[in-house]
């Protein structure tokens, strides 16, 4: 990825919140913390962000003309890069040690590990607070270390990532609401490959949604 001149928006964290408070409500159904990773500047006037090419693409295609719009009503000259989501870490870990690169990068979970290169977003999160009402808990304990009492980001939103389940195919082997446990996942699941041909899938993989998938059986 080539590197850029770090890019740092004149309006305050707090300014720039009242324009992308919709984002935390609409742009994404993951769950995802804002970072800023460079300090504000007063004399400049563009952001640069970082996020994942999402795997829905037309949501990319609203946000990109979205964030430009904004900034032109704002003032500021905003641009959008585009990542896989396993580049993520990589390309901050990269920008941090370069010195260089963008003002906001979006990620999937928690990115503690980066505290010590980030602003603290206490007023971002306190600004959210009161304009939305109190928070789940998760989204401020995922994105709040305790000890150094700092908001190393800012978490828009979160969602459960369930298991899906046909019915049509459960109510043929006695469960209509799906397996409440192991033991009729396992022998559920085995009766239906047995009987209609039909394989369980739960991946087993090193990637994000098998590792989600093995810790909820867990």
């Amino acid at each position: 990825m080539a590197k850029k001149k770090v890019l740092r928006s004149k309006l305050s964290r707090r300014d720039f919140l009242k324009g992308v408070g919709a984002v935390g409500v609409a742009a994404s159904s993951v769950y995802a913390p804002f970072n800023i990773i460079s300090r504000v500047r007063a004399q400049d006037s563009e952001l640069s962000i970082l996020q994942w090419s999402h795997f829905v693409p037309q949501y990319d295609e609203w946000f990109d003309p979205w964030a430009q719009a904004w900034g032109e009503e704002n003032g500021v000259q905003v641009t959008v890069d585009h990542v896989n989501l396993a580049e993520i870490p990589a390309a901050a870990t990269s920008e941090i040690a370069a010195g260089e690169g963008h003002d906001l990068i979006e990620f999937l979970t928690p990115p503690s590990a980066f505290e010590p290169n980030v602003v603290d977003l206490a007023d971002v999160n306190a600004m959210a607070t009161e304009m939305f009402g109190e928070r789940v808990d998760l989204t401020r304990r995922s994105t709040y270390n305790p000890t150094t009492d700092k908001f190393y980001g800012f978490c828009h939103s979160w969602v459960p990532d369930p298991g899906n389940y046909r019915r049509s195919l459960w109510e043929q082997v006695g469960l209509p609401d799906g397996p409440t446990n192991w033991a009729e996942l396992l022998e559920g699941g085995a009766q239906i490959k047995d009987e209609l041909g039909v394989q369980m899938g739960i991946g087993m993989s090193n990637e994000l949604d098998s590792n989600m998938a093995n810790r909820a059986l867990l």
